[in-house]
């Protein structure tokens, strides 16, 4: 596939660069079907060695899902509050601790919501990093 990639930018379509370093995952099974998604990265080797950590989404557009994941250590992740523009917050219980890669994804009330900012609550004694993602 990056041969095709490299071939096809090299002759100038530039067909594959739409795609290159966009993380994308495959939903969780707990959800109907398996659908990819393609992924926006919010929060980046995020520290989670204070109890609370707000990650501000104005401007981003609509989300349907939210992603957690460890990134390094293994950060326990106590529950994620979903701050909408125009609705009641959500609340997500995640109570677990995650290794690098391993992670939860949190479907969102309503369909295409307005994020306004994801505040994440860790048990600062176990330390690590996570990112998270919107999709």
């Amino acid at each position: 596939m990056n041969r095709l990639c490299l071939l096809l930018t090299t002759i100038g379509l530039g067909a594959c660069a739409a795609t290159v370093g966009e993380p994308a995952y495959v939903s969780s099974p707990n959800y109907e079907g398996r659908v990819t998604t393609r992924w926006v990265t919010l929060a980046d080797h995020y520290s989670a060695e204070t109890p609370s950590q707000q990650i501000m989404t104005r401007g981003l557009g609509e989300l349907r899902r939210i992603r957690i994941e460890g990134a390094g250590g293994a950060p326990v992740i106590d529950k994620i509050v979903i701050d909408y523009e125009n609705m009641q917050p959500q609340t997500v219980r995640i109570g677990r601790q995650l290794s690098p890669g391993e992670g939860e994804t949190i479907r969102l009330n309503g369909r295409g919501a307005d994020v306004k900012r994801v505040i994440v609550h860790t048990d600062p004694q176990y330390g690590g990093r996570y990112n998270v993602y919107g999709g």
